[in-house]
C-alpha cells in the first residue's frame, strides 16, 4: 500500500511539472493536432525555429528611391539581410553532359516584380499573376492611396499590393488588390480562362476569389464561401468544369467550390486525409489528378486512393510507398518565406539559336477556327517553317493546360498529344488537321496552349478553347 501511495505521489508530481511547462490544456489534449492553434503557431506552423525580434520598421523617408506616399508603383529592393539557414544548404546533382549539346541558359527579365511569387499562374492575355501572403507586412509595390485595404488583424490600413500582374515579355508590373490573405492557397482556371482561387490563411481560409484575363481587371472576392477553412489545400477541375477542393490543415474532407455569392453548408469527409496526418502533417497539398475515366487519383503522405467524386466512394486503395512522405511539408521542409523578387527566364537547350531553331514553326493565328475546339471533332489550322520544309513524320501537335503553381506543386497541369489526321503542304506552309480530345475527362473545358513541334522544336503557343 505504501508503495502504491509513493507511485501515486510521484505521478501527481510529474503531471504538475508537465502542466507547468506545457499548460493544462495541452497536457490533457495529447491529440491536439486535430484542434485549433494560436496564430503564433500558424506563423511558425512546423515548429522548431528560433524566433528573433523583428528589426525596427523603416519610415518611407529612410528608403532611398521609394515611391511617394500618394502614388502607386514599385519601391526599391532593400539591402539583403542575414542569410537564412536554408540559403546555406548545398546540393550536388550528378548529370551526364554531352559536350556537343547546349545546356540552356537563364536570363533576368526583371530585378523587381514587386511581390514574391509564392503563387503563380499564366493567363491567356499574356500575363503572369503572382501573389504572396499578406502576413509578412509590406511588399515592394504600392497600391493607389485611394485603393488601400484594411488589415483585419492589425485593424489598420495596408497600402501595399500583395499581388501583381506581370508582363513576362516586357517586365512591366501592375499592382492588384487582394482583400483576404492568400497564404498557401489553391487555384485553377475555369472554362472562360478566369483564375478561380480558393482558401488561404486567417480571414482568407474560406474565401473564393476570381480574376478575369484583362489588362484592367482586379480580384473579386467571396469570403465565407467554403464550409471549412482551406489552408494548404488542393483545388482540382472536374470534367463538368466545376472545381473540388481537397484537404488543408485539419480539413480532412473535400467540397465543391460554390457559385459566386453562394455558400457551402457541408463538406464530405475523406478518411485518407485523416489517416495520413502525422506529427508534422505530411499530407498538406495532397496530389490530385483527373484520370481518363473521370475518377480522381488522390495521394497524401505515402499512399493514395482512386476516388469516384460523383458517388463519393473510394474505388481502390493504393498501398503505401517505401521511403516516407512525398507531400508538403516533407517535399519542401526547411524552406523559408519566399523573399526573391527577381524574375528569370529559362531558355531550354532546344531553343539554342542553331539552324533547326531558326526553323522554328510559326502558327498562323488567323487560321484558327473561331469556335475553338469541339470534343471529338477535327481541328484544322495552318503553320509554316521559315527556312526548311518539314514532313509529317517531323511534326507533333500538343495542347497544354497551364497550372496554378505553389510550393513546388502545379495543380491541374495537363499535357495531351493530338493525333494528326491530315497534313497538306503548299507554297505558303502546311494545313494540318488533328483529332480534338474525345471527352472532357481527357481535357476539361478551358483554354489550352497549343504547340506545333517540328523536329522537336516547339512553336510559340496559341490559346485555344475546347468546349
Amino acid at each position: 500500500m505504501a508503495r502504491s501511495s509513493s507511485l501515486l505521489r510521484t505521478g501527481v508530481l510529474a503531471m504538475a511539472l508537465l502542466a507547468s511547462f506545457l499548460g493544462v490544456e495541452a497536457l490533457f489534449d495529447p491529440f491536439n493536432i486535430f484542434g485549433g492553434r494560436p496564430e503564433s503557431d500558424y506563423l511558425d506552423p512546423f515548429g522548431g525555429r528560433p524566433t528573433k525580434s523583428p528589426p525596427p520598421p523603416r519610415t518611407e523617408r529612410e528608403e532611398t528611391g521609394a515611391a511617394q506616399p500618394n502614388t502607386m508603383g514599385l519601391t526599391r529592393v532593400p539591402p539583403l539581410g542575414e542569410p537564412s539557414k536554408a540559403s546555406h544548404d548545398t546540393m550536388t546533382i550528378k548529370v551526364t553532359v554531352r559536350d556537343d549539346k547546349p545546356d540552356g541558359a537563364w536570363t533576368i527579365v526583371s530585378d523587381n516584380s514587386g511581390v514574391s511569387a509564392m503563387h503563380l499562374a499564366i493567363m491567356r492575355h499574356g500575363r503572369a499573376i503572382m501573389f504572396d501572403t499578406a502576413t509578412t507586412g509590406r511588399s515592394l509595390m504600392r497600391l493607389r492611396f485611394d485603393n488601400c485595404r484594411v488589415d483585419p488583424r492589425r485593424h489598420k490600413t495596408d497600402c501595399w499590393a500583395h499581388a501583381v500582374e506581370f508582363d513576362y515579355t516586357t517586365g512591366a508590373v501592375r499592382p492588384l488588390k487582394i482583400l483576404t490573405d492568400t497564404w498557401c492557397s489553391a487555384g485553377g482556371f475555369d472554362a472562360e480562362g478566369n483564375l478561380v482561387q480558393s482558401g488561404g490563411y486567417f480571414e482568407g481560409d474560406r474565401t473564393v476569389r476570381y480574376l478575369s484575363p484583362c489588362h484592367t481587371c482586379d480580384w473579386k472576392e467571396h469570403p465565407y464561401s467554403l464550409f471549412e477553412g482551406r489552408w494548404y489545400a488542393t483545388q482540382q477541375v472536374l470534367p463538368d468544369g466545376r472545381f473540388a477542393i481537397f484537404g488543408g490543415r485539419r480539413a480532412f474532407s473535400f467540397e465543391h467550390l460554390p457559385k459566386p455569392g453562394m455558400f457551402n453548408h457541408q463538406s464530405v469527409p475523406l478518411a485518407l486525409l485523416r489517416d495520413t496526418t502525422d506529427d508534422v502533417e505530411n499530407n498538406l497539398y495532397p496530389f490530385v489528378n483527373l484520370l481518363p475515366d473521370g475518377n480522381l487519383f488522390i495521394f497524401a503522405n505515402d499512399r493514395g486512393i482512386i476516388f469516384d467524386h460523383r458517388s463519393e466512394i473510394v474505388i481502390r486503395d493504393i498501398p503505401p510507398l517505401p521511403g516516407g512522405a512525398r507531400n508538403y511539408p516533407a517535399s519542401a521542409i526547411g524552406v523559408d518565406f519566399p523573399t526573391e523578387v527577381r524574375v528569370e527566364r529559362f531558355t531550354p537547350p532546344y531553343l539554342d539559336g542553331r539552324r533547326h531553331v531558326a526553323n522554328r514553326p510559326i502558327i498562323d493565328p488567323h487560321s484558327l477556327p473561331r469556335e475553338g475546339m469541339r470534343y471529338g471533332a477535327k481541328y484544322t489550322f495552318r503553320f509554316r517553317t521559315p527556312l526548311d520544309p518539314v514532313v509529317e513524320a517531323d511534326v507533333m501537335v500538343t495542347m497544354y493546360a497551364p497550372p496554378f503553381t505553389t510550393h513546388g506543386y502545379s495543380m491541374n497541369q495537363r499535357l495531351l498529344i493530338l493525333s494528326v489526321t491530315s497534313y497538306i503542304p503548299d507554297p505558303q506552309g502546311y494545313a494540318i488537321t488533328v483529332d480534338a480530345p474525345g471527352k472532357p475527362e481527357l481535357a476539361p473545358p478551358a483554354y489550352y496552349l497549343v504547340y506545333v513541334l517540328a523536329k522537336d522544336v516547339p512553336s510559340v503557343a496559341v490559346w485555344v478553347k475546347i468546349q
